[in-house]
């Protein structure tokens, strides 16, 4: 009868631990923002200027999170920011932490993809050539990497933030040379694209066009 009575003690306080987890659980995935990719409710990043909370990924590039933040070659900038000890603002920190996305180290470069789509995330476009440059720099350079990236959400949400980040920029640059927009990123992302399918080459014509547009309607 002890036994019995132990045993059903355990029993309870087994599931009494549990609970708080599940519930924790349920609440973040109320207050997601995304759901892109893997996402860990339990692993939330709360925005200190306005309360906001997102999940975070718990793997990128179909590798865990585990992989970069242990790894020497990624910038302890980076780190700090998936964990919540550094905001991205107007400042020389942010340009250079963003100014990674186009490090020559494709083994990382991936995490820093996703530290500009974060900041462009939480900051809803906001500080400038600090995210529009980086954005294009990156699209520019490796165009099939950058068009997976995006794909990483079936959502399209990414895909809308970039591409009107990234039409902010040109527009910038180009000024009232709005014609000159899609020939430019065209010729530039095909140059980078080595051995690239006939359909990469036709989504770089069509993200082009997508870029040129979008910039006419905002001047």
């Amino acid at each position: 009868m002890k036994q019995i009575t132990l045993a059903a003690l355990l029993f309870l306080a087994a599931c009494s631990g549990n609970q708080p987890a599940q519930q924790t659980s349920t609440d973040s995935a109320k207050t997601a923002e995304s759901v892109v990719p893997a996402i860990n409710a339990k692993n939330i990043w709360v925005d200190n200027l306005n309360k906001k909370k997102y999940p975070l990924p718990d793997s990128i590039n179909h590798k865990p999170v585990s992989f970069y933040l242990d790894n020497p070659n990624v910038a302890p900038l980076a780190k700090a920011f998936y964990h919540g000890q550094f905001r991205p603002g107007n400042d020389d920190s942010t340009a250079q932490l963003l100014s990674y996305v186009t490090t020559s180290d494709n083994i990382v470069r991936p995490f820093y993809a996703w530290c500009l789509d974060f900041t462009i995330l939480i900051n809803s476009g906001g500080y400038g050539t600090y995210t529009e440059s980086p954005a294009l720099n990156y699209a520019l350079k490796f165009p099939k990497e950058f068009f997976d990236f995006i794909d990483e959400d079936p959502s399209g949400d990414r895909d809308r933030r970039w591409t009107e980040m990234i039409a902010y920029d040109e527009l910038t640059t180009y000024s009232t040379k709005e014609e000159e927009i899609a020939k430019d990123i065209t010729t530039k992302m095909n140059h980078n694209c080595h051995a690239c399918s006939s359909s990469i080459k036709n989504r770089i014509a069509k993200f082009a066009e997508d870029i040129s547009n979008i910039a006419k309607l905002q001047d």
